[in-house]
């Protein structure tokens, strides 16, 4: 005999940990070509809504391509010559400014204790040693400079910028590649994923590329707005240099909820550095506020927030993995990454996994948050939850749509035996506990609605109606949710417990002759005693109307029911007052204006 098998789940889990390890392997050492197609990739996305216009304008696909990326390529290298200079010029006077931050800094000495006393020393000592290199730079009547610069390190950074120009030159190559023959990458997508289903891969990769490509492009907007912007404000308020901050802002700011403050360190150090006072910090860092309230506030959830919808946690996490995999530009490019990939798991099967890590919207449905809550014994938070809920939705709507799946995934836990009863019966009292805060609601707003201060209700007919639960306290609770339903149209309707003998139950039902009898069964459970009811009731009273309520249970043979001697048979809140309160309408009628004959009358309507 073989030794006993891993079980095929675990099998499963350590196949997928196995290639998830191999893949971040691979992004680790192949960063060196997967860099820049991620790079080109996402150049790609970015320009595919210009050179669509183009075409649309006529132009062939090639000459859209070429006359796209030389444009923006050639502005980006424009701007980047320009901040080389810039970067330059602000290396230059850089010592100029130790002077006027070393006697702000004392000046806050007496407040320099613990940690900020250390980091005020270790200032002191790197600016001592600038100024030590200028004085002896001033008296040999040599430039500045500081040690360790030698020809190792020339020839060390030349390697890198050529490093540099050969990857910048690989990503426009490779990004207008991509441009020219989209199609045929797609097609190449398409059959990988489809298996089977060419229709519905085609329209999720359409438009999930639509999504990604308008995203990206807002994105960069955005931040080249945000630059631009704070380099005018930088400029106006006196800040050296603000094309330079402007751009590193609008760089850092694809860092989630920190970026864009990384970036303002710099020109907050500066505008220290420059002025005597403290008024062009504070209105740089005022600056830098507002105009980031702004756009997170007002303009980025009109043009994109709302709609890729990636969870907080999902792009911090993003940002630290990406920058340990790609060092700094891996940050930069963590938050496009990650929205990619979030869409792309919403609309391909085999990458859900991603959408269900990735995205902000709830991976499980309101009744099963609701019961999961119960079941850790959060009784607060679940509470809540329905909170929440009923501010959009009709209070009504709570138990079709909250409540009672709840109580049923209760039933079918219990059937299981998964269930303990000390839980069970937490469940239920916590139910009925919200329950009884809803109808107390209810009744509250229809006082203030309905009767005017100082007035009366007036008196009204009451049509009198009963309902067994076939099961548990589970069908008594959904029964004292219908009777809240059925309150508002005069009908009150008296719940029996579930321990009630079926004797008694019929006994009493032919002796009131209600309007109606209900009987309640939540699935799985109930339903031979329900059967039972059924006919026994239409056995002894034949005139009686007799109805099923099989909650959340779609597919009821209604035919069956009424061979057995139901009149109906609903599934929902929703079905059962559709049938009941015409029924209650009809008899409070007749008792109202014919009251000898109202018996009859009730028996006659359905």
């Amino acid at each position: 005999m073989p030794a006993n098998p891993v079980p095929t789940g675990i099998q499963r889990t350590f196949y997928n940990l196995a290639i998830m390890m191999m893949v971040i392997a691979a992004l680790y050492w192949g960063r060196a070509v997967l860099l820049p197609l991620a790079l080109s990739t996402l150049f790609a996305f970015i320009l595919t809504p210009a050179v669509s216009a183009l075409e649309r304008h006529h132009f062939h696909r090639l000459p859209a391509v070429l006359l796209v990326t030389i444009l923006v390529f050639g502005i980006l290298i424009g701007l980047g010559y320009g901040l080389t200079i810039q970067m330059g010029q602000f290396a230059d006077t850089l010592p100029q400014y130790t002077d006027t931050i070393k006697h702000k800094i004392d000046a806050l000495r007496g407040s320099g204790s613990g940690t900020i006393g250390r980091l005020i020393g270790m200032f002191n000592e790197l600016t001592g040693s600038i100024n030590e290199v200028n004085t002896a730079a001033k008296q040999t009547g040599t430039k500045p400079e500081l040690p360790g610069i030698d020809f190792q390190w020339v020839t060390g950074f030349a390697g890198s910028a050529a490093e540099l120009l050969a990857t910048i030159a690989l990503v426009i190559v490779l990004a207008i590649f991509i441009l020219v023959r989209r199609e045929d990458l797609r097609d190449r997508v398409i059959r990988l994923f489809s298996r089977g289903h060419l229709t519905a891969t085609t329209r999720a990769l359409d438009e999930a590329a639509q999504l990604i490509s308008r995203y990206l492009s807002m994105l960069v907007l955005v931040n080249a707005s945000v630059g631009v912007v704070l380099s005018i404000g930088l400029f106006l308020i006196g800040i050296p240099f603000a094309l330079l901050w402007g751009f590193l802002v609008a760089a850092l700011r694809f860092i989630p909820y920190i970026g864009v403050w990384i970036g303002a360190v710099f020109p907050i150090i500066l505008s220290v550095a420059i002025g005597p006072g403290w008024m062009q910090p504070l209105m740089v860092v005022s600056l830098v506020l507002v105009l980031e309230l702004i756009v997170a506030n007002a303009i980025e959830p009109v043009l994109y927030g709302r709609s890729m919808g990636v969870s907080e946690v999902a792009l911090l996490v993003s940002a630290a993995f990406w920058a340990w995999l790609w060092g700094p530009v891996g940050l930069l490019l963590s938050v496009p990454m990650t929205v990619c990939v979030a869409v792309l798991g919403k609309y391909v099967p085999q990458l859900e996994f991603f959408s269900i890590l990735l995205r902000d919207q709830p991976v499980l449905a309101l009744p099963v948050r609701y019961y999961q809550r119960l079941l850790a014994h959060d009784e607060d938070e679940a509470g809540e939850m329905v909170e929440e809920y009923l501010r959009d939705h009709p209070w009504e709507k709570v138990f079709d749509e909250v409540l009672m799946p709840a109580l049923a995934l209760a039933r079918r836990d219990q059937e299981r035996d998964e269930l303990g009863p000390g839980e069970q019966q937490l469940i239920y009292q916590t139910t009925r506990e919200v329950l009884d805060d809803l109808v107390l609601r209810q009744e509250q707003i229809s006082k203030i609605a309905s009767v005017p201060v100082g007035e009366e209700p007036p008196q009204r007919s009451v049509v009198s109606a009963l309902g067994f639960s076939a099961h548990d306290d589970a069908d008594e609770l959904t029964l004292h949710m219908l009777a809240e339903l059925l309150e508002p149209s005069d009908c009150r309707l008296e719940v029996f417990s579930s321990r009630s003998l079926t004797a008694e139950v019929l006994q009493r039902a032919c002796e009131d002759q209600p309007a109606f009898v209900v009987i309640a069964a939540l699935p799985p459970g109930g339903l031979a005693r329900t059967r039972n009811l059924c006919k026994r009731l239409r056995a002894q009273c034949p005139q009686m109307k007799i109805f099923v309520i099989r909650w959340g249970h779609h597919k009821e043979n209604s035919e069956g029911w009424r061979q057995l001697g139901a009149d109906g048979v609903a599934t929902t809140l929703q079905e059962a007052g559709t049938l009941l309160i015409p029924l209650v309408q009809t008899a409070a009628h007749a008792s109202t204006d014919q009251p000898t004959e109202a018996r009859e009358t009730v028996s006659a309507a359905t």
